[in-house]
Order: structure tokens, then sequence, then C-alpha cells
């Protein structure tokens, strides 16, 4: 589905052997904080410049290339069933030891409703039967704010504040959990959901993030 070539539906998801091998995992310098792919040794600038709620961060694919272009289609062009090809990479590339559950950055009703499902709960979902861990719909999103694309990187921090609370119900005190998204850019999103999770009484939050942008964006 990726090069437009017809796959069979013995398949457990629609990716063609071809565009799998294609779609590799990234295997160079990383930040040693958020793990965004860098050019050199140590952290980038955005973690010289703050300290983030969560506890580590790991990101399969650099959002480049045919990654881009499969996560776009799985977001916006009716494609969930890619996140059975995802979630099988990520449940390979990352060790989920030491982890309680499994929970999801929401998205708005709005977009909900305009998409038909939330992308990131359905690739939780399946990464944690993948990995043995259950999922926990433990945040919803509280304030509909526009997309990040549109801010620079201080105020993606801004526009993403106090947009998520606990969800009715979900006992997360003392929990280890792993938190995760399709797309780790400033890390503003997935550090305002790990705040929110701290501050209800999780122990540890660890970001799983399907494919982060380099440090030049």
């Amino acid at each position: 589905m990726i090069c437009g070539k017809k796959v069979t539906f013995s398949r457990p998801h629609p990716i063609c052997d071809a565009c799998e091998r294609e779609l590799t995992p990234y295997s160079g310098q990383r930040c040693e904080v958020c793990s965004r792919p860098l050019s050199h040794e140590g952290r980038c600038t955005i973690c010289n410049e703050r300290k983030f709620a969560f506890d580590e961060a790991f990101s399969v694919f650099a959002y480049k290339d045919e990654i881009r272009q499969a996560i776009h289609r799985l977001k916006f062009n009716d494609r969930p069933n890619y996140a059975f090809f995802f979630a099988e990479i990520m449940a390979r590339c990352y060790s989920a030891d030491k982890v309680d559950v499994v929970c999801s950055v929401p998205v708005s009703k709005k977009r909900l409703q305009e998409r038909g499902y939330d992308q990131s709960e359905i690739l939780a979902e399946l990464f944690a039967k993948q990995a043995g861990l259950t999922y926990v719909n433990a945040l919803k999103r509280i304030k509909d704010t526009p997309y990040q694309t549109k801010f620079g990187k201080n105020e993606r921090f801004k526009n993403v504040k106090n947009a998520f609370a606990i969800r009715e119900g979900a006992d997360v005190t003392g929990k280890s959990f792993i938190l995760t998204d399709d797309i780790f850019t400033t890390g503003a999103t997935v550090n305002e959901c790990s705040k929110t999770l701290k501050e209800a009484g999780a122990k540890h939050v660890k970001i799983l993030c399907l494919s982060a942008v380099e440090e030049s964006v």
C-alpha cells in the first residue's frame, strides 16, 4: 500500500514485502534524552534547554520519506490497518521491562469525528497486545488545541499546556506507564501528558513513539 502494489488478504497488514524492507528502524546517532535522530553525540538543542516530565523516550523511525508517507496515510487517509505493521515493529524494537500499563496520547473529540478513529489509541492497543501488556485509556483531551504544525518549538509547549486530564475512573497511582504517540517533534505533547500522569500519581512514564523528527526541525 505504500508503493501501490496490491497485497494478498493472507498478510496481517497491508504492507508488501518490498516496502516492509524499506521501512527500517533508525539506527544512527540519537539524543541521549529524547532519542530523536542526531548528527552528533549528546543532547539535541531542545533537551539542552528543557527538562521533560517523562523519564525516558524512544522512537523507532526517523520521520522522513516512506515513513512520513505511511504515517500520513495512517492518520489522514483512512488506513488504521497500518497500525498492525507498526505495532509489530515497535514491540520488536523496544523492551517493555518494568512497565505496568500502556496508554496513548488522546485526540480531541473533533478530530476523532473527522477521522473516525484514534490512530494513537489503536497503535497503543496493538503494541500492548504484542508486548504482553495491558492498555489503559488513562488520558482525555480537555482542550481542542490547534495542530502543533502551526507553531514554533516554544509555542508548541504553550499550545498544549493544561490540554489533558486523567479520565474518570482511571487508576494511575504508583503505576509505570508506556505512553505512545505517532510522531515526536519537540516532545511538547508527550511531555504535557507525562506531566498530567505524574501529577496524578504515576510512578514512571516512558515515551514510545513511532517516529521522531530530526533535530533541524
